[in-house]
């Protein structure tokens, strides 16, 4: 089975000189011969925006979900219909983020076990509340659940080098790096991750095994997929996909051997 994240930026306010081109959107999705796609930004405040020609142009069924606020990016879960059905979908989580996660359980042919696959934007501005919106997942990790996380975390990953910060904006150095003195060098500030380290110590794997840890946006792995326990045997691909200008963020796209879950 073959999953794929993306920031699609497609949820710009009306004052915005980007439009998005959903049709080549769908294409670049359709290119990757995906079962299951993550999507973040793909409508704004509580309109239904992108999700329903995406749809359309991909032949899948999908699931969004709208942040708390007018300016709340949605997210949405995708899924190719046949092998893949939705059994329900979670929204009681829906408040507890600054911009949103679509979460779905989904039966899939040959797992005794529902998958969860959630699509999560975390906050682009507060690394302590990015922490919190995370831990929401925590216990999803462990024992036989089967649990898939795509998202764009905002942050940096457990073990990836540490970026050249100073080709970062100065807000996002501000969210993304462990707080430090005023003065502090640029050269000497390092990236927040307890996300990460919160993540793996729940039981979650990261799906980029390294050491080339390519950056997905704003010279940074923002873009992540993890997966539970259950399902990290599983993994047996995983790669970055350039975003042909169609957005500022890279697609990844992992695949996963469903033999091996046990």
């Amino acid at each position: 089975m073959r999953l794929l994240s993306w920031n699609v930026k497609a949820a710009e306010s009306p004052s915005s000189r980007h439009v998005p081109n959903l049709e080549g959107i769908a294409a670049a999705i359709d290119a990757q011969g995906v079962e299951i796609v993550c999507l973040q930004e793909v409508a704004l405040g509580p309109d239904e925006g992108s999700i329903g020609p995406l749809r359309d142009l991909l032949g899948m069924d999908g699931c969004l979900q709208a942040g708390p606020r007018s300016e709340s990016r949605a997210t949405a879960v995708l899924w190719r219909p046949g092998e893949i059905e939705l059994r329900t979908q979670v929204t009681h989580y829906a408040e507890l983020f600054y911009h949103s996660a679509a979460v779905v359980i989904l039966n899939v042919t040959g797992l005794a076990v529902p998958v969860m696959v959630v699509s999560g934007h975390l906050h682009p501005h507060s690394a302590d509340a990015r922490v919190m919106e995370a831990a929401v997942f925590h216990m999803k990790a462990d024992a036989d659940q089967l649990t898939i996380l795509g998202c764009d975390a905002n942050g940096i990953g457990a073990h990836d080098p540490e970026p050249s910060w100073a080709d970062t904006r100065s807000g996002n150095r501000a969210s993304r790096c462990v707080p430090a003195p005023p003065g502090t060098l640029v050269e000497d500030l390092r990236g927040d991750r307890r996300v990460a380290w919160n993540l793996a110590a729940a039981g979650y794997t990261d799906a980029c095994p390294g050491p080339d840890y390519e950056a997905t946006g704003s010279h940074i792995r923002v873009d992540q997929i993890h997966v539970s326990a259950a399902l990290a045997p599983a993994l047996a691909g995983y790669r970055v996909v350039g975003h042909d200008g169609l957005s500022d963020h890279k697609k990844i796209v992992v695949d996963l051997d469903l033999s091996k879950v046990r």
